[in-house]
């Protein structure tokens, strides 16, 4: 984790042609410069491996319910087609994680469930638009690498629009998302590094005071007030 509550800004002369090569870079406020290739590859790779892990999920699901029911020849066809699936996923998503090794070797990355990801997972019309709440619950999932947001091969979202997405389908997602953070318009790609890489800031505690009425309310003590007299001296016990 880059650390801190800083932010990125575009380096000088940001994508400007009179630059040979031009610059393609985000500068981490008082801090260095990232080419953005390198982020974007990062962030391009960790939604890969997300997208083949949803799908080994989902392929792992319709196989244990077609296993659990008795069934006829097109059932077991249907049961046979999956697990060919998902072994052809099975080895995608290790190759996956080995490209996700080599590309937080570059710079290391930090998953957490930021506003900015939730709002870019309703916008992209995951899980998240809906009240599923299955991003949440990856959290608690039992595997450490790959939790986060929707892909397009969330099988979730693949009940809500009726269908699931060729493999084809599958990499171009993956290219879409790569096209936006590499645009020469970086508005995108500052949002998801800043929500990738930048330390969320710490949450303030707030020191709680007495209030002013509490004080005035407060249990008055009572201080009894103690009249001291005056011994009388008679006149004939005066001494002369």
């Amino acid at each position: 984790m880059i650390g801190g509550c800083q932010t990125f800004t575009l380096a000088h002369a940001y994508g400007r042609s009179n630059y040979a090569p031009p610059v393609w870079r985000l500068r981490y406020r008082y801090g260095p410069e990232f080419e953005v290739e390198v982020l974007a590859n990062l962030i391009t790779a960790e939604y890969k491996f997300r997208q083949t892990l949803q799908q080994k999920e989902a392929l792992e699901k319709n196989v244990r319910a077609l296993e659990k029911i008795p069934g006829d020849r097109e059932e077991e066809k249907q049961l046979e087609e999956y697990r060919k699936e998902l072994e052809a996923v099975k080895r995608t998503h290790s190759e996956n994680e080995r490209n996700l090794f080599a590309q937080e070797s570059m710079l290391p990355p930090v998953w957490y469930l930021r506003k900015e990801l939730v709002e870019d997972c309703i916008n992209r019309g995951g899980c998240c638009a809906r009240g599923c709440v299955c991003c949440k619950n990856r959290a608690f999932a039992h595997y450490k690498k790959g939790v986060g947001h929707c892909t397009a091969g969330c099988g979730c979202c693949a009940s809500e629009r009726g269908f699931e997405h060729t493999a084809e389908e599958l990499e171009k997602s993956a290219d879409q998302l790569n096209s936006l953070l590499v645009s020469p318009n970086p508005s995108y790609v500052v949002k998801m590094a800043e929500a990738y890489f930048v330390k969320p800031p710490a949450p303030k505690v707030e020191t709680k005071t007495v209030p002013e009425v509490e004080a005035k309310t407060a249990p008055k003590v009572n201080v009894q007030k103690v009249k001291v007299q005056k011994k009388k001296v008679r006149w004939w016990n005066r001494r002369v």
